[in-house]
């Protein structure tokens, strides 16, 4: 049996590279804030329609 808690010390670990691209922050701050998000879009419509009349 393999223990998959050992790490042999003569091989290196693999490292997986991290790379986010803007579109992948610009998405996940998205989701993160939301609510302000439909709260901004709420304000500009109603700006919208006072501007309008």
């Amino acid at each position: 049996m393999d223990c998959t808690l050992y790490n042999d010390v003569n091989k290196p670990l693999p490292v997986a590279p991290v790379s986010y691209t803007g579109s992948d922050r610009l998405k996940t701050w998205a989701k993160r804030h939301t609510g302000l998000l439909a709260l901004l879009g709420l304000l500009l419509l109603s700006l919208m329609v006072v501007l309008v009349r």
